[in-house]
């Protein structure tokens, strides 16, 4: 068991990186790159990404396992909801949540799409979701 949950590393790393979120227009390039191994090291990338604030500027993000898991038990401990049934706090959809619930309580059921995973990358890169 890795930081309260039975999903491994690797399966982290495919549920979020694996998704297809990365092909959105708002992400510009992999920095960084240290993939999925075998030995107790986790794997970790440092995106380039949009600025929303600065649309000619860019941002670096920091994503590993720790990361991950730290931002997806945020937004399950995120009980506000907003107009529409997003969180109120992050501006994820409820199905983002529920992913990111089953990272805790059922990682056999966890399935983030594109969409999904790139909500919480935007949790992480940038407080709350800013592009949809």
């Amino acid at each position: 068991m890795e930081y309260g949950t039975d999903a491994t590393r690797e399966d982290i790393h495919d549920h979020i990186i694996g998704s297809g979120a990365l092909t959105y227009s708002w992400y510009w390039e992999t920095l960084r790159y240290k993939p999925v191994t075998f030995n107790d090291d986790d794997w970790n990338v440092t995106l380039l990404m949009d600025d929303p604030e600065y649309p000619d500027e860019t941002i670096s993000a920091y994503l590993d396992s720790e990361t991950i898991l730290d931002m997806a038990r945020n937004l399950v401990n995120d009980t506000g909801i907003g107009e529409h049934g997003e969180s109120a706090n992050y501006k994820v959809s409820q199905d983002c949540r529920r992913q990111c619930e089953l990272l805790f309580e059922d990682p056999d059921e966890v399935d983030f799409d594109a969409d999904t995973a790139d909500q919480l990358i935007q949790c992480i890169a940038y407080g709350e979701v800013v592009f949809s």
